[in-house]
């Protein structure tokens, strides 16, 4: 398995800073899900020969406080077809989406 600083050298221009920063929020992600009682995904954009954006997830934080959604480790995977609009959307707009049987994307 890659990790977070591996993936985002593979896969993105970020600048150190940037990848610094988000280790850090991953590094403190594990309470948040635990609260949220949910899955965390963190999905870059990355570049692809299409001219739309593809998605790669970098980063997935399980909840030790219920079941998960996503009982696979995600990390490593691209942004199935019918989640890059959303991804895109939230991108766009600059917000958290959330998505799942209990709650609908705002």
């Amino acid at each position: 398995m890659s990790t977070l600083s591996e993936l985002l050298a593979r896969h993105t221009r970020l600048p150190g800073a940037a990848v610094g920063h988000l280790q850090r929020i991953v590094a403190e992600w594990q309470l948040l899900a635990d609260l949220a009682f949910a899955d965390l995904l963190m999905w870059v954009p990355v570049p692809v020969a299409a001219p739309s954006a593809d998605f790669l997830c970098v980063a997935h934080v399980r909840p030790t406080t219920g079941p998960t959604v996503h009982p696979e480790d995600m990390v490593g995977t691209r942004a199935a077809d019918a989640e890059r609009h959303r991804l895109r959307e939230a991108l766009l707009r600059s917000e958290e989406r959330r998505v799942g049987k209990e709650c609908r994307s705002r």
